[in-house]
């Protein structure tokens, strides 16, 4: 019989003791019954257990498993399988998109990681969801410590919402925003209370702690500059329509455009856009515009935070 063991980590080929995951997660399973054990180690549920304990289930090298330290047994998965069962989702060069899971719910909220020497991410969504933030950065071998931007299309909660928690956590963090939106980020207030008359009692379970971001954190955006992270240059344009506030901005290393809620909603899959859900300052003549402009930029990728990144671009500007 093998001992159990701590999480461990052997190179590259990571031997993992999930019988408790197991137990906790799936506690109807006959802790005796192999057969059972494998069912759940196949299943979503353990590679989420996984990712939330830190630990990249895919190795890098294909000759090597993840392995699981039961009882009396050890049981191999193969690279195929396990990639069978993770979402992958495509993305632009150096970007990765975060699932953040927004209420237990896939392709609802997502966050890109711009990943490089500086790594940054836009939209980091909102304080609710920053468990499985922290999950996807683990999943790169990164933490909340090791970023150094945030950058944000607009300030809305389910974009921004996780900000000053980010930024109280990590000291070197600075804001990058639309100078419209800056004041919202140094005082929550008028924005809690705005969306506290829509959403009542259930505040805390959709956004969570929203904290205030200190002003000399922040930068601010009108439109015209250019934001210089080691491997994506960022240039900011003004963006109205959804929201004011709004920016777009456009990575010009990869062609990307990050169009927050400019472009629609969208799953992975779908070949279907539907719009945003309006807010109350939307402008329609100012969200065509803003249209326009993404057309004239001609970007290779449309990054979407509802959800996902698109590289179809001239269908999904025809259909949004």
């Amino acid at each position: 019989m093998l001992p159990r063991q701590p999480y461990t980590r052997s190179g590259t080929c990571q031997v993992v003791d999930l019988t408790g995951h197991a137990n906790a997660g799936c506690a109807h399973y006959d802790q005796g019954t192999g057969r059972q054990r494998m069912r759940y180690l196949r299943s979503r549920c353990f590679l989420k257990q996984v990712l939330m304990a830190g630990l990249h289930p895919v190795s890098t090298q294909p000759e090597q498993t993840l392995c699981y330290n039961a009882d009396t047994y050890i049981a191999k998965l193969s690279l195929r399988f396990i990639y069978s069962l993770m979402e992958i989702y495509p993305t632009p060069h150096n970007v990765a998109l975060i699932d953040v899971h927004h209420l237990g719910r896939p392709h609802v909220i997502g966050t890109f990681l711009l990943l490089g020497d500086e790594p940054a991410l836009v939209d980091p969504g909102p304080a609710s969801t920053l468990a499985a933030l922290r999950a996807g950065l683990r999943a790169h071998g990164l933490t909340v410590a090791d970023l150094r931007a945030i950058v944000l299309t607009h300030i809305h909660l389910d974009h921004a919402g996780a900000t000053g928690l980010l930024a109280a956590e990590n000291p070197h963090l600075t804001i990058h925003v639309h100078e419209r939106g800056a004041p919202h980020l140094i005082d929550p207030s008028r924005l809690l209370n705005s969306a506290a008359q829509l959403y009542a009692d259930r505040m805390a379970t959709l956004w969570g702690d929203v904290r205030p971001v200190a002003h000399e954190r922040i930068r601010t955006y009108t439109g015209g500059e250019t934001l210089y992270l080691r491997g994506h240059p960022l240039r900011a344009f003004d963006a109205p329509g959804h929201a004011k506030h709004h920016l777009i901005w456009f990575d010009e290393a990869n062609g990307t455009a990050f169009v927050g809620d400019n472009t629609g909603v969208r799953l992975p899959g779908v070949r279907m856009t539907r719009p945003a859900t309006p807010p109350p300052d939307i402008d329609l003549e100012a969200w065509s515009r803003t249209h326009d402009l993404i057309e004239r930029l001609h970007p290779q990728w449309l990054c979407l935070t509802h959800f996902g990144a698109y590289d179809d671009v001239a269908f999904h500007l025809a259909d949004a």
